[in-house]
């Protein structure tokens, strides 16, 4: 592993510019595009991780916070360019292999055990516990046939507000899906 004497060196370096973000206890996690993913303490390198350690792709477009309700549970979601993976407290990876799709944008967990995964051909709407079980997840896929005005948009950055509204962006346009009644449509 190359040392780097500043974390401005490395970000520069391997372009962490897809995604960042906070454990609970202070720990950032980066998505790179290509050199997978950095964890950073104290303003300092202290773990790459690859697909050497598990990851499945070395692009990730999206880390997201993990919650067990409304509890934190230390781990994180990833978004690579061709699947989802779990990175656990300890910072183990799994590849989510029982998920049934590979072109994803980003994930959304919710404090009821929906995750809604947000990639090309729309929206899956899984349990958490299935999800990370391993074993075959039922899912409900939201997309055009059920309300959706478009295509998701990758690389876009979309908005929940207090009243569970998600606003995404679209090839046509914004849409907005209300994660409470999803299944009303």
């Amino acid at each position: 592993m190359t040392e780097y004497k500043r974390l401005g060196d490395y970000i520069r370096e391997v372009n962490v510019r897809n995604t960042l973000s906070e454990r609970p206890d202070g720990t950032l996690i980066a998505g790179t595009d290509g050199g997978g993913i950095a964890v950073i303490k104290n303003q300092q390198i202290e773990k790459l991780i690859r697909r050497q350690e598990g990851l499945t792709s070395n692009v990730v477009l999206r880390t997201v916070n993990d919650y067990d309700g409304k509890t934190a549970t230390g781990g994180t979601y990833l978004i690579t360019s061709n699947s989802i993976c779990y990175m656990s407290e300890d910072f183990t990876v799994k590849h989510l292999a029982n998920f049934p799709y590979s072109n994803n944008y980003d994930l959304v967990v919710r404090e009821n055990g929906n995750i809604f995964v947000l990639g090309s051909a729309g929206i899956f709407v899984v349990s958490r516990d299935d999800l990370l079980s391993g074993k075959k997840v039922d899912y409900i896929l939201l997309d055009l046939k059920r309300g959706l005005i478009g295509s998701l948009t990758a690389n876009s950055w979309n908005y929940i507000d207090e009243d569970s509204n998600l606003y995404l962006s679209c090839d046509c346009g914004a849409s907005v899906l209300n994660l409470e009644a999803y299944d009303k449509i």
